[in-house]
């Protein structure tokens, strides 16, 4: 299936690339036209991020020629399998690479944030700041809390807020990513806290999110605005913007938001 997919892919970027020879005119007038260049720019986008920024944009062309035309292919279905394969594992590799590297940099972040003065870091390796101490009440497990946050990765950008949405949500304690989970019990009612979240006490190597590369250390402004009762979980239509229990939030529907692993 995977081979299939990427034959599919690769035969809707030669689509605009057989069109884009640097001989050839092509007009972007229809809504046909329109439409075909954004499949073929999305996809060619896809392609270059996958690694496959080496395509033969020419041989592309051929083999959509070859098959509108119903001509002899040019190669055997065992040749073209093997190509596919090739590409599929080139791409493995790649994402492999780019996983360890993340890791890497996670751990020298970490390492290096840890120093800091003001940065506790707790038995499981969560790292914490308080930036703003209250004397509220505390949250246990079951407990569901109202909280303000904003989620970036180490390099600053920001991937998921509340605060730009302009809501604060409601969650349960025990229905968000370990860090959470743990970050949310250290904190009284009306603190702020920094919480800077291994990956694996966030998502690990399977990311929710485009948004959140694999192996990702997370970081969180979080503010707890209170504490509820568990009856008071509010329904699955207002949990679209919060941080969802499975895969990436409550209700899996926001994916960058801190939510539990799938399989979990």
């Amino acid at each position: 299936m995977r081979h299939q997919r990427l034959a599919s892919a690769l035969a809707l970027v030669g689509l605009v690339l057989a069109g884009c020879d640097s001989q050839t005119s092509v007009e972007l007038k229809t809504p046909a036209q329109k439409a075909s260049y954004g499949i073929g720019l999305n996809m060619g986008k896809s392609m270059s991020q996958e690694g496959m920024d080496d395509l033969d944009s020419k041989a592309v062309a051929q083999g959509i020629e070859d098959a509108i035309g119903k001509k002899e292919q040019k190669l055997s279905d065992e040749e073209l399998m093997e190509a596919f394969t090739y590409l599929q594992t080139r791409a493995e590799e790649r994402v492999s690479a780019m996983n360890q590297e993340a890791l890497k940099t996670g751990e020298k972040f970490l390492a290096e944030n840890a120093k800091r003065q003001e940065v506790k870091t707790t038995e499981s390796g969560l790292q914490y700041e308080v930036t703003k101490a209250a004397e509220g009440p505390q949250p246990g497990p079951d407990d569901v809390v109202t909280v303000h946050y904003e989620g970036r990765l180490v390099d600053g950008t920001v991937f998921d807020s509340s605060y730009k949405r302009g809501n604060p949500i409601d969650l349960p304690v025990s229905g968000v990513i370990p860090g959470w989970v743990e970050g949310l019990q250290l904190m009284h009612v009306g603190e702020k806290y920094k919480l800077y979240i291994p990956s694996k006490l966030a998502y690990g190597e399977q990311s929710p999110s485009p948004l959140i590369p694999a192996n990702s250390v997370l970081v969180f402004d979080l503010e707890l605005l209170g504490i509820k009762k568990q009856e008071a979980t509010p329904p699955a239509a207002e949990e679209e913007s919060a941080p969802e229990e499975k895969a990436a939030a409550p209700a899996a529907t926001d994916e960058s938001a801190p939510q539990e692993k799938a399989a979990e």
